[in-house]
């Protein structure tokens, strides 16, 4: 309970309730009555009967009794009795674990910065307004939430978790970055949970891989069409954005997508409404976007002005063989847990397994696991990994040689014609003056590559 002035009566507020959902003690240190008025309306209108506000207007008198109090979150004014003592009060609270936000007249950079440097989370200026609040609830929500469940990090790097604090108030579109197969549907994946942790609540997710459809039916797919909008639209159709509203669009290889659908996504993004294809009614949409490409979006011609939109924060995922050694044992456990039959694959054996490129990262490791566990083995270990790879050595050999034999084949009726001596000697000029002109008539790197003696080289060129 907090006094105000120094009296000894205590001020309680009873706020109805809202869509916070922490009991949160919310400190308000401002001396100007009327702009404390206004922020205890903001704060009913905003936390309900979840918050207790309790109000100061002396910066000495808070000070006298900081000890006592245990406020979750305090809003702090720089100019009371004396100029900037809010800093002071800041200090303090601070020291004491205290979620600070300052609330002031001040705009100068020299005091924003001391702010921020003694600890402060946010830097408003007065007066408050109703976003403003509810962004700084939001985060401060968020921020206790991850403080006390490590498990919505899942699979997020720690250093992107700071971006994504204020990512379900804001909704501003994140962009998966990597190489083909390093996890990008994975990562929508768990930034899809982690906002269902954050928001308690189910949230949609709809997802649409533009590399699975034809180009002409992305802009349909998104945005739906109406009744005879093209030939073949029999019937009304809603689009991916229709069931997103209210959560989570996930488009894997953005880049693939025509120039006139990009400028109708750059619309959406900006106005938050669409036109479905063939319709006239705009349609109002809440969503966060979250794009995946493997390609320089800058190199395939993407739009300036929409790659810029998109990736309101950029999230490059590594590719495997990049990930540290506890990185990688993490992901190898996913994939074996996924699985119905349960393995053990020992150290020595994921040293091998680690070894390899895995140009098609994760994907690739997948499915070289799930062969592993399909050869009924309970305890694979090193000889078991490389018995697999001498066996899978000699399926690549059987391969080639089948593959030879084929090619061989459609040589027989020109040998019959034209008998073995004549076909073998076509043969071999023909590969030598091809690579003679491919490697740009050098003499030595063409018999280099194809393993000849300078006598057959030569003997074919001269001629």
């Amino acid at each position: 309970m907090l006094a105000i002035d120094g009296q000894n009566s205590l001020i309680y507020s009873k706020i109805r309730k809202s869509a916070y959902n922490l009991f949160m003690n919310i400190l308000l240190l401002e001396d100007d009555e009327i702009a404390r008025i206004g922020f205890s309306a903001l704060i009913k209108n905003k936390s309900g009967e979840k918050s207790n506000l309790f109000e100061f207007s002396q910066a000495k008198v808070l000070l006298s009794e900081i000890d006592s109090l245990r406020p979750d979150i305090a809003f702090i004014d720089l100019d009371l009795e004396e100029d900037l003592i809010g800093l002071e009060v800041l200090a303090e609270f601070v020291k004491r674990g205290i979620y600070c936000v300052v609330l002031t007249g001040h705009d100068e950079d020299e005091h924003i910065i001391q702010a921020y440097e003694l600890g402060a989370k946010d830097y408003l200026v007065k007066p408050a307004e109703e976003e403003m609040l509810d962004a700084v609830l939001h985060r401060y929500e968020v921020e206790k939430k991850l403080s006390k469940k490590s498990e919505f990090l899942r699979g997020i790097p720690r250093s992107t978790v700071e971006e994504l604090k204020a990512y379900s108030f804001c909704k501003q579109p994140i962009l998966l970055t990597g190489e083909t197969g390093v996890g990008k549907t994975r990562m929508a994946n768990n930034l899809h949970q982690f906002f269902q942790d954050i928001e308690d609540r189910e949230i949609p997710f709809v997802s649409l891989n533009c590399n699975e459809l034809n180009e002409s039916l992305i802009e349909s797919e998104i945005f739906g069409h109406v009744k005879g909008a093209f030939t073949g639209a029999t019937t009304s159709k809603s689009g991916l954005l229709d069931r997103a509203d209210g959560g989570i669009l996930f488009i894997d290889e953005i880049g693939s997508i025509s120039e006139s659908v990009q400028k109708k996504l750059l619309t959406v993004l900006e106005k938050k409404s669409y036109f479905e294809v063939g319709g006239e009614v705009e349609k109002k949409v809440d969503f966060i976007l979250i794009s995946a490409t493997c390609d320089n979006l800058n190199d395939v011609g993407f739009r300036k002005d929409l790659y810029q939109r998109i990736k309101g924060i950029e999230i490059v995922i590594p590719s495997f063989r990049d990930l540290s050694l506890i990185d990688k044992n993490s992901v190898l456990e996913d994939i074996l847990k996924s699985s119905k039959r349960r393995v053990v694959i020992t150290n020595d054996a994921r040293e091998l397994i680690f070894e390899r490129s895995w140009d098609g990262n994760i994907r690739e490791l997948q499915r070289y696991i799930e062969k592993l566990i399909s050869l009924g083995i309970g305890v694979i270990d090193r000889n078991s990994i490389l018995s697999k790879e001498v066996q899978s050595s000699r399926e690549r050999l059987n391969l080639i040689k089948t593959s030879r034999e084929e090619m061989f084949f459609n040589f027989i009726e020109l040998v019959e014609e034209k008998g073995l001596p004549e076909v073998v000697n076509d043969f071999e000029s023909f590969m030598i003056n091809y690579f003679y002109e491919k490697n740009e008539k050098k003499a030595r790197k063409t018999i280099s590559i194809l393993k000849l003696s300078n006598n057959q080289f030569y003997k074919v060129i001269k001629k």
